[in-house]
């Protein structure tokens, strides 16, 4: 059973590795943006105003935004260089090169309000991903070949001798071996 759970967690991996250097690819040609929360234009009473959310895919990086604040917004801080004409935060406009594609900042804190963006490369992404199918393919060529050799599939002991049990490790020999 927990080889068979790993087969499957290994095969998710592999597609969301394969979606994920689709995306990758695609963020060089199509932005995208996906936003939540409040809106800035919305008048709030003095006080913390939780703000917007954004997640964003640009020119292979994924981000993350957050527009927040104290006190009231009107129309004159959409005008302000980091805000689009429909109020929304232009996060690609804000990007910092960061290191290896990783970047953290807050570049418009004009003391009502702070942008906060986190980015994280796709690249990173991608090998976060493809880790665990990875391991899996390492570990079927290692285990048919030691199944081709009659070797033990734990510790590698010659089995021709002992086809039921391993003397080395103790461990019984799959029925395939037989």
């Amino acid at each position: 059973m927990p080889r068979r759970l790993f087969t499957v967690l290994s095969a998710l991996s592999l597609l969301l590795c394969v979606a994920t250097a689709v995306l990758w690819v695609r963020s060089y040609w199509v932005y995208n943006e996906a936003h939540w929360g409040q809106a800035l234009f919305i008048p709030v009473d003095p006080g913390v105003f939780d703000g917007e959310h954004y997640l964003g895919s640009y020119r292979g990086r994924l981000y993350y935004g957050r527009a927040r604040g104290i006190g009231y917004f009107t129309m004159s801080l959409a005008e302000q260089t980091p805000w689009r004409p429909d109020g929304s935060v232009n996060f690609p406009s804000i990007l910092p090169p960061g290191i290896l594609g990783f970047a953290h900042c807050e570049p418009a804190n004009t003391g009502l309000f702070v942008c906060t963006v986190w980015c994280l490369p796709y690249w990173f992404a991608v090998l976060g991903t493809g880790a665990l199918p990875l391991y899996w393919f390492k570990t079927y060529r290692r285990v048919s070949k030691y199944q081709r050799l009659g070797l033990c599939p734990t510790c590698a002991y010659d089995l021709r001798a002992t086809p039921t049990q391993c003397p080395e490790c103790g461990s019984p020999t799959p029925a395939k071996y037989e």
